[in-house]
C-alpha cells in the first residue's frame, strides 16, 4: 500500500512539472520587475515599464530553442539573443549565444494561469530579481 501512494504521488508530481514546462512554450511579454537588493526594494509596475516603452520578451518553442529580445539596456536599443532551454524541477536553465560565447542563466520558475514568475538570486544571496512575464 505504501509502495501504491509513494508512487502515485510521484507521477503525479512529474506530471504536474510536465505541465508546467508544456505551459512555458510560447511568447512572454515582461509585465513586472523586482529588484531586490539587501534590503532595498526597486518595483518596476506594469504602468511603468508600459510608460517608458520598456520590452523584455522571451520566446520558447517545443523545440528547446529560445529567443530573448530586449531594449532594456542603458542605450535601449533592442538587441535579440538565441539559445536554448530546458527545465530541471523548479528551474529553467537558458544558455544564449552572446557574441560567440555560451552564457548560462538559470532561473526558479513558476507558470500561473497565463503569467510566468521568473526570480533569480546573487550567489550570497543579498541580491534577487523577480521577472513576471504575460502570455502574448
Amino acid at each position: 500500500m505504501k509502495n501504491s501512494v509513494f508512487l502515485l504521488l510521484c507521477v503525479v508530481s512529474f506530471s504536474g512539472l510536465k505541465a508546467q514546462e508544456t505551459a512555458l512554450v510560447g511568447t512572454w511579454n515582461l509585465t513586472e520587475l523586482i529588484n531586490i537588493d539587501y534590503n532595498d526594494t526597486l518595483r518596476r509596475s506594469p504602468e511603468y515599464i508600459k510608460e517608458h516603452k520598456a520590452i523584455w520578451e522571451l520566446d520558447f518553442l517545443k523545440t528547446g530553442k529560445f529567443k530573448q529580445s530586449s531594449n532594456m539596456d542603458p542605450t535601449k536599443t533592442m538587441t535579440s539573443y538565441e539559445g536554448t532551454w530546458r527545465t530541471s524541477g523548479p528551474d529553467l536553465i537558458v544558455k544564449l549565444q552572446i557574441k560567440g560565447d555560451t552564457i548560462e542563466m538559470n532561473y526558479n520558475y513558476e507558470v500561473n494561469i497565463g503569467t510566468l514568475i521568473l526570480k533569480r538570486s546573487s550567489q550570497e544571496g543579498n541580491h534577487k530579481i523577480i521577472s513576471k512575464f504575460l502570455k502574448k
